[in-house]
């Protein structure tokens, strides 16, 4: 076959040998998952007394003390406490409910919630404190006795 007609052909059995041989290389795990946090504890229905220490983790996303400028894979965790998420392009409010963790840290002493139940909402944001657009958050609810 000559002309288009083989053109045709051709690319048609090429795409059919690329599917036939295998897939492309996969990306690194880095760049594959998405970025989301975690609060290991305490866990969601716990019932605590003060002080209550909460641990963070996060995945696919570097954690450092916040720069004010927003650097691409690098993020600084933040606490909302019984108060609702912030618009996604907007930096997370200062304020009542609303604990930055701009240091790097992933733990944060919590020492004077009245007793009853309390929202707890992590979240992550770029140096600049707007949120990584995206990432995951997690969210528990603890009682204070």
């Amino acid at each position: 076959m000559t002309g288009a007609r083989g053109r045709l052909a051709g690319a048609v059995m090429a795409g059919i040998a690329v599917v036939a041989c295998g897939r492309a290389a996969e990306p690194p795990v880095e760049a594959a998952e998405a970025a989301r946090v975690e609060i290991l504890s305490p866990a969601s229905g716990d019932t605590v007394g003060l002080p209550v220490t909460l641990q963070l983790r996060a995945a696919g996303i570097a954690i450092v003390a916040a720069s004010g400028v927003r650097e691409e894979g690098m993020a600084h965790h933040h606490l909302l406490v019984n108060v609702d998420h912030s618009p996604d392009d907007q930096p997370v409010p200062t304020g009542s409910g609303y604990i930055h963790l701009g240091s790097g840290a992933s733990e944060w002493v919590l020492d004077s919630l009245p007793a009853g139940a309390h929202r707890i909402i992590a979240r992550l944001a770029w140096g600049d404190h707007v949120p990584v657009a995206g990432a995951g958050t997690d969210t528990i609810v603890i009682v204070v006795r």
